[in-house]
Parts: C-alpha cells; structure tokens; sequence
C-alpha cells in the first residue's frame, strides 16, 4: 500500500494507488549530480494539486483537468552552495494525450510563472520587484536537449534582504505520455547550471518512460 500522500490531512483520496506508488518512489541519488550537493528534508512541504497562481493560468488548469491528475509527488529537493537549490514534482495523468496540455503550456506558461512568483512572494508580505520569464530557445540551451523538455527562465529582482541578489529560476517542464515533471533550480545570475540541470531532467525522463498503463479505479482530481 503506498503511503500518505503529503496533501493536506483531512483530503479524501483522488489518487490511483499504483500511480502513487511510482511517483514516490526514489527518482534521484547523490551520484546524479555534482559534488557539492545533498538532498534536504522537505518536512514542511504542502503538496498543491493546484501549483500555478493567477487568473492567467486558467487554460492551464482546463487542460490539466482535462487530462485527470491521478498521483503526485514533490518531496525531493537537493541544495548546493551559494543558494543553488533544484525541487523536482512528478504527477501522473489518466491521459496520455498531452498535445493541448503542452500547447497550452508553451502559449500560457511564461505570463503564469510570472505571476505565480508574484503572488508567492506577496503570501510572504514582500512587494515583489520586476520578474520576467521566457521559453529558452535552441541555441539558449545546452546543444541535444531531449526535445521531450520545455525550458523556460525565471530571472526575479525581488531582494527583500537588499544583498543585490538576482535570482534565476531554470523551469525544466518534462512531457513523457501520462508522466510529467518539474524540475525548478534555483541559481545567481553569473552561475552556470545548464548542464546539471540537463543531466537530472533526462535521468528523470527516463524514470517516467516506466510509468505503466493507468489500471484500477479512475481518479478524480486535477
């Protein structure tokens, strides 16, 4: 049986068990990534069906509803000096047709993450500063990425400590069928992560490929 899902206590079940099971099963390992970095606890963490902000989001949302969310998970997260830190959320779909869902994704995405930043840091009573994001474009990445991969980039000005922090956001979005990812790494503006954050997201397109054929009950949520 897998275990709680780290939603909030009193949710009912939405999930598909064998789906859950899968997702939550150990995807990444010290030996992924360079030295330097560790896992950390993500003991506070609150699993949100719903991750984007923002009427902006709201065909996003029709088209993951559409596609019926049936697990999820997000409790990895790694950290390495100077504040670099990457979160990795994996779901798992009822329908493997993500054509709309990613079409969507790559029109809406941009003006959602934007304001999703924002109204994240206006939850913590900071007055965010100029954010912009933008799709990363051949020849903007690393040379043969798996074109299964959307990357966008977060780059936020809000220093609330006033340190002349610019901090970056590299968005990796990963499409595989009824598997799905995120993985968010956090840098400084003149840190180069491209590379890490290539390596990790085609190990974890990987993983997905082993996602089975949805059986047992259907899911509900979204």
């Amino acid at each position: 049986m897998a275990r709680r899902r780290s939603g909030p206590a009193d949710e009912d079940q939405w999930w598909e068990p064998a789906d859950q099971a899968f997702v939550q099963a150990p995807v990444l390992n010290r030996r992924d990534f360079p030295k330097g970095w560790r896992p950390i606890p993500m003991v506070n963490n609150v699993e949100v069906l719903d991750p984007y902000a923002g009427e902006g989001a709201a065909a996003i949302r029709a088209a993951r509803a559409a596609r019926v969310l049936s697990a999820l998970d997000e409790g990895v997260a790694y950290r390495a000096r100077n504040r670099q830190l990457l979160v990795l959320r994996i779901e798992a779909f009822a329908d493997p047709d993500e054509t709309a869902h990613r079409q969507t994704w790559l029109s809406d995405g941009p003006a959602a993450l934007t304001a999703t930043y924002q109204v994240r840091w206006s939850e913590r009573d900071v007055v965010p500063n100029w954010i912009e994001t933008r799709i990363r474009r051949p020849g903007d990445v690393p040379t043969d990425v798996d074109p299964r991969i959307d990357w966008l980039r977060v780059e936020d000005h809000t220093d609330p400590k006033r340190l002349g922090t610019v901090s970056i956001y590299e968005h990796l979005t990963l499409w595989c069928g009824r598997g799905h990812a995120v993985i968010t790494l956090r840098h400084e503006l003149d840190q180069q992560v491209d590379d890490v954050a290539r390596k990790i997201a085609e190990g974890v397109l990987t993983t997905l490929e082993g996602l089975p054929r949805l059986g047992g009950g259907a899911a509900t949520a979204s």
